[in-house]
């Protein structure tokens, strides 16, 4: 079974069906396409399909007459934005010196709507330390704006053009619940008149991923098969869209488009890919995605990778890293409710609400597990210093029936 990588069905299924707040769970690739472990490798190396260690400058020459390139990542994993920052300035280095246009960027995380205030710093006008209030970032994307500042230092330092590829909010939701004709016209205009449907392989996938979580998703009373397709009509609305912009864009600007997006809409050439293909038929496309490490690469998932541990930071006030023993916490903030609750770095969660932490989506199963059964007690088992001891963090007010934070 193929296992998405993940901005893909499992944290769609918790954000856009179920309203809680989503973990984002990138899972490592699935195994059996390659038997190349590259013992070798360390975080923020990259490596092609068939497993060879290659430089971020040889990728950027790989890449010198590709059209589309797209940059996966996990949302909260600092090494991903790290590593896509660090291939754009190498692209535009090499742009540069072959006296080629630099590539524009386009961003899944800014709506079309707030294009005026890219178009303001490509301009000069704003700075990356300027930029996020300007855009309103905590509002229009909510990942942390520091995880995205190597991206935007090396768009001002190359003057990389920068353009929003998504829709608001609003939109999406009225998609999904099919109440477009409730928008402003100016809205509607928003939505493409054809939304380009999934490939059959994505389609089989998304279906097992909802059989697998269907017990946690909060439905109203809708059908299992209803759940799907309207998963289904938002995810492929979202791929169409941000393939459209992406075209427009280096059509109207005459140069190639770097494309920075969850893994979720790249892998398997599924998402974004496959609209692009439709969309743009002769046009080249190289995709590049995270490798956690922890499987061998799936070859069939990307034309590279690059190494960076599975990594989240959760609103409790902790970061942890996935490893084979379960979710090792390699940061605690201060007067954080992780941190009352006596979670300490070093300490690895190997069971939360009971269930053995085999992925970083078992932490938000768990959270969702502890405020439907548990009234919001979150539940953990920690190792440290080869014994176990359990802890209880609080996410909701007892007796709130609140939804929680979750862990993100």
């Amino acid at each position: 079974m193929r296992h998405i990588l993940r901005l893909g069905a499992a944290v769609i299924l918790a954000a856009a069906l179920s309203g809680c707040a989503a973990l984002s769970p990138q899972q490592a690739p699935r195994s059996g396409t390659s038997d190349s472990a590259i013992p070798s490798a360390m975080p923020g190396d990259i490596v092609t399909d068939s497993g060879r260690q290659v430089a971020a400058a040889e990728l950027a020459a790989a890449v010198a007459d590709v059209r589309y390139v797209l940059l996966g990542e996990g949302h909260t994993n600092p090494c991903d934005h790290n590593v896509q920052a660090d291939v754009l300035a190498q692209m535009a280095e090499a742009a540069r010196a072959a006296g080629r246009p630099v590539p524009a960027v386009g961003l899944e995380m800014v709506p079309v709507t707030h294009q005026q205030a890219l178009d303001r710093f490509n301009a000069g006008e704003l700075t990356a330390d300027t930029l996020p209030d300007a855009l309103g970032w905590d509002d229009v994307w909510g990942y942390a704006y520091s995880l995205y500042r190597p991206i935007f230092r090396v768009a001002e330092q190359y003057g990389l053009p920068l353009v929003a590829l998504n829709i608001p909010k609003d939109v999406v939701r009225a998609v999904s619940a099919g109440e477009l004709e409730a928008l402003p016209a100016t809205k509607r205009a928003l939505v493409p008149e054809r939304i380009i449907g999934p490939m059959d392989t994505q389609r089989e996938s998304l279906r097992e991923e909802f059989e697998r979580h269907r017990d946690i998703m909060a439905h109203g009373g809708e059908d299992f098969d209803a759940r799907i397709e309207r998963f289904v009509r938002v995810q492929s609305l979202w791929d169409t869209v941000m393939a459209q912009h992406a075209v427009d864009a280096s059509r109207r600007l005459h140069r190639p488009v770097a494309i920075i997006v969850g893994a979720g809409h790249v892998e398997y050439g599924w998402g974004i890919p496959h609209r692009l293909t439709v969309l743009a038929p002769d046009a080249s496309v190289t995709t590049v995605l995270p490798w956690r490490g922890l499987e061998p690469i799936d070859a069939d998932a990307a034309d590279y990778f690059f190494l960076c541990p599975l990594r989240h930071e959760s609103r409790l006030g902790f970061a942890v890293e996935l490893h084979p023993e379960g979710a090792l916490v390699t940061a605690i903030a201060p007067d954080t409710r992780a941190d009352r609750a006596g979670m300490r770095q070093g300490d690895v969660i190997v069971k939360a609400q009971g269930m053995p932490v085999q992925a970083l989506w078992t932490l938000h199963k768990a959270a969702v597990k502890a405020n439907r059964e548990d009234d919001g007690r979150l539940r953990l088992t920690l190792r440290r210093d080869g014994a176990e001891r359990d802890i209880i963090i609080q996410l909701t007010r007892p007796g709130s029936g609140a939804q929680p934070p979750g862990t993100s």
